[in-house]
C-alpha cells in the first residue's frame, strides 16, 4: 500500500511538472492585462473621498424592496439603490481609464492600449466633484455640475496624444484604425457634462478632427455625430446660433455627404424660426388646428401602431400631461398611416390604443402618401420614421426635437424647466 501510494504521488508530480512545463509563461503585460478592473471583480466595501464627504459603497448595491404597504419608503429605496449603482458605475470607469493610463504608460508597444482605449470612451467617467451629487444630477439627467476641470483637462491632453498614435500606427490595419478612430466621432451622449454655463462643446475643435479623419478615411459613417450634436445642443451648451455656425462649415466642405447633413440641419433650424403648420381632422371628427395652441408648451407626437416604442412612451406623455396641464402644457398625437388609406382594423386598433392610455388630448390622423399632409411634413424636414416628438413654444417654434425627449423623463424635465423660466419671466414683469 505504501509502495503504490509513493507510485501515485510520484504519477502525479510528474504530470503537475509536464503541465508546468507546457504552460506558457505569462509576460508583465500579459499579468498587468489580467489585472484589468472588472465590475464582477469588485467586491467588498469601498470608500472614496467624494469632495466634502466619503462615500460608502455597501457590498450589495441590490435593495430588498419588499416594503409593507410603504410607497414612499418603496421608492425611497429605489432611488437610494440608483443612487449607489451610479456612484459605484463612476467609480469603476475612473478605475478603469487610470488603470489603462498605467498600462499605456508601462507597455507602449502592447498593441491591446489601444482595445481599452475604446473601452474607456465608451465608458466615459464624468469626473464629478461630489460622488453622490453627480449620482443624483445622473438620475435627474442634470449635465450642469460641479465637476473636476483638472482631471478632465489631463484626460483631455492624454486622449488627444492616444488618437494621434492611432493614427501613426503600425500595429493596427488601416480598417481597425479607421474604426478606433471613428469611434471618438460617436461619442457626444458622454460629453454632456459641463461644470459651468460658460462651459460648452468645441464645435470648431470637433470638426476639425472630423476633417482630418474624412479626408483620409473618406466621409462614411460621421453623419451621425452632426445630428447627435443637434439632439443633445441644449445639455451641449450650444444654442441655435452654434447649430448655424455648424452647418455653416458643412457647407463649406466638398464633401456630398456633409451637404446633406447641413441641409437636414437647416430644415430642424428652420422651425425654430418659422412655426409648425398642422391642421387635421381629429379622431372623434373636430378639426384641431396648432394656431389655436398657442399661448401654450405643445408637444406633438408623430406615431403609427406599428412603432412599439411610441407606444410605451405613451403612458410617460399622460403623466406628464396630467401634472402640467393646468400650467399651459398640451399634447397632440398626429398617427401616420401608410398608403393613404386605413387597412383592415387599423382605426379600431388606433382607437383601442388612445383608449387605453386614457388620453384627453387631440388625436389627428395623418395620410402618409404623396400630397398628404403627413407626407408633406416628413418630406419638410426630413423626418425619418417615428417617434418624432417636437416640442413647441408659446409661439409655435420649436424648443426640442427628439433627443432627451425620448429618454425616460427627459419629456417632464424639459417641460419643467420651460415653465418654471417662463413663470420667472412673468413674475419679473
Amino acid at each position: 500500500m505504501k509502495t503504490l501510494t509513493l507510485i501515485m504521488t510520484f504519477l502525479l508530480s510528474a504530470l503537475m511538472g509536464t503541465n508546468a512545463q507546457n504552460s506558457p509563461v505569462k509576460s508583465e503585460a500579459d499579468l498587468y492585462w489580467d489585472t484589468m478592473p472588472k465590475k464582477t471583480f469588485i467586491a467588498g466595501s469601498i470608500s472614496l473621498a467624494a469632495g466634502p464627504e466619503e462615500i460608502q459603497i455597501p457590498d450589495s448595491i441590490q435593495v430588498d424592496l419588499q416594503i409593507n404597504g410603504d410607497k414612499q419608503g418603496l421608492l425611497a429605496k429605489r432611488r437610494e439603490s440608483l443612487i449607489c449603482k451610479n456612484i459605484y458605475d463612476e467609480i469603476f470607469r475612473r478605475m478603469l481609464r487610470d488603470w489603462g493610463i498605467e498600462f499605456w504608460r508601462r507597455f507602449p508597444d502592447d498593441p491591446r492600449r489601444f482595445q481599452w482605449l475604446v473601452n474607456t470612451c465608451l465608458m466615459e467617467p464624468a469626473y464629478f466633484v461630489n460622488l453622490r451629487n453627480g449620482a443624483l444630477a445622473t438620475i435627474e439627467e442634470r449635465y450642469l455640475i460641479a465637476l473636476d476641470t483638472i482631471a478632465k483637462k489631463q484626460w483631455k491632453e492624454l486622449s488627444q496624444k492616444y488618437f494621434q498614435e492611432v493614427s501613426l500606427s503600425t500595429e493596427l490595419q488601416e480598417p481597425a484604425k479607421k474604426n478606433t478612430l471613428r469611434f471618438q466621432f460617436n461619442q457626444i451622449r458622454n460629453q454632456r457634462w459641463r461644470d459651468s454655463e460658460n462651459e460648452k462643446f468645441n464645435i470648431d475643435e470637433f470638426f476639425e478632427r472630423i476633417i482630418a479623419f474624412v479626408t483620409r478615411y473618406g466621409d462614411s459613417g460621421t453623419s451621425q455625430s452632426f445630428k447627435e450634436i443637434l439632439r443633445f445642443k441644449a445639455d451641449l451648451g450650444l444654442n441655435s446660433k452654434d447649430i448655424k455656425h455648424l452647418i455653416d462649415l458643412l457647407k463649406a466642405t466638398s464633401f456630398e455627404s456633409f451637404q446633406k447633413e447641413a441641409d437636414y440641419l437647416e430644415k430642424i433650424v428652420r422651425l425654430e424660426e418659422e412655426p409648425l403648420s398642422l391642421n387635421a381632422k381629429s379622431i372623434k371628427g373636430d378639426e384641431v388646428d396648432l394656431n389655436q395652441f398657442r399661448d401654450n408648451l405643445v408637444l406633438i407626437d408623430f406615431w403609427n401602431i406599428y412603432c412599439a416604442a411610441c407606444i410605451l412612451k405613451m403612458p410617460e406623455i399622460k403623466t406628464v400631461y396630467e401634472k402640467y396641464k393646468d400650467q399651459g402644457f398640451r399634447v397632440i398625437s398626429a398617427c401616420l398611416y401608410d398608403n393613404g388609406k386605413f387597412q383592415k382594423n387599423e382605426l379600431g386598433k388606433i382607437k383601442a390604443i388612445y383608449g387605453k392610455i386614457g388620453a384627453d388630448w387631440p388625436l389627428v390622423l395623418l395620410g402618409g402618401d404623396k400630397g398628404q399632409q403627413g407626407r408633406q411634413i416628413f418630406d419638410t424636414y426630413d423626418f425619418f420614421g417615428v417617434p418624432q416628438l417636437l416640442l413647441l413654444d408659446e409661439k409655435g417654434k420649436l424648443l426640442h426635437y427628439n433627443g432627451d425627449l425620448e429618454n425616460k423623463g427627459g419629456l417632464e424635465k424639459l417641460v419643467k424647466e420651460h415653465l418654471a423660466k417662463r413663470n420667472n419671466i412673468q413674475k419679473s414683469k
